[in-house]
């Protein structure tokens, strides 16, 4: 059974009325650790619907999906151009146009993409939005041609409230407002937080807080390098195999 998130954020009224009255949206980013060369993290969800308790309720529900949009650079939004539900210890083959399909070839406990084409492509993991319910991404890497590229999907989420207009996947690799970090590894209570607007975010000793210029990329991708000597060395070890075949 697919593991239940949620993260409860108290507001006093007065920071409501001051984010509705000043154009703020909250933003939502999660972390993902891989291989595949320059990842960067793209915005996972946003809402602009606040009031004195929000809740934010997921399911590690993965996807996968490629994108024909080659550049990483910041602003940019990726759009999926084909996408999977998959589990790990599955994995992904792309085909021509970066049409994706699932098998159960992969190796156990990550979510493998491999491309069988010369062409490259964008691809990554897509987790359930907590505000849409539906399978939105939280990465985006380089997916060279013939290349295999591998996921773990880690538990940590970053929050933070803004007044920039940014869409769903946009890559974000720099925060534009002061967030807070935190690690839902084993969390099966809701984790409790507040904002202020003049004070700031507050949470339990598992969250950290960071300010606006913080590096999101650091943060957020291959931060706890959880894919392990012996997961790179399978990785190869399939990829020198499949290009031998």
């Amino acid at each position: 059974m697919a593991n239940s998130f949620q993260i409860d954020i108290a507001l006093d009224s007065q920071t409501v009325a001051d984010l509705d009255q000043n154009g703020y949206q909250l933003y939502g980013f999660k972390g993902a650790d891989a291989t595949g060369g320059a990842g960067v993290p793209v915005v996972w969800f946003s809402t602009e619907t606040f009031s004195n308790t929000n809740q934010l309720q997921w399911t590690e529900q993965y996807g996968v999906y490629t994108s024909l949009t080659t550049n990483l650079a910041p602003g940019v939004q990726i759009t999926a151009s084909s996408s999977q539900p998959i589990n790990l210890g599955q994995q992904a083959t792309v085909g021509p146009n970066g049409v994706v399909s699932v098998n159960n070839s992969g190796t156990a406990g990550i979510i493998e993409v491999l491309n069988d084409t010369s062409a490259p492509f964008t691809c990554g993991v897509s987790v359930e939005n907590p505000i849409t319910n539906a399978s939105t991404a939280i990465c985006a890497f380089p997916l060279f041609g013939q290349g295999l590229d591998t996921f773990i999907p880690i538990e940590l989420v970053f929050l933070t409230f803004a007044t920039q207009p940014v869409n769903t996947g946009t890559v974000i690799e720099q925060a534009f407002a002061p967030g807070i970090l935190i690690n839902m590894t084993g969390q099966t209570a809701p984790v409790q937080l507040s904002f202020n607007m003049n004070t700031g975010w507050t949470g339990p000793g598992f969250t950290t807080n960071y300010g606006p210029t913080t590096s999101l990329t650091a943060l957020l991708i291959n931060p706890g390098d959880a894919l392990t000597r012996s997961m790179r060395a399978a990785r190869r070890a399939k990829a020198l195999a499949k290009r031998a075949a």
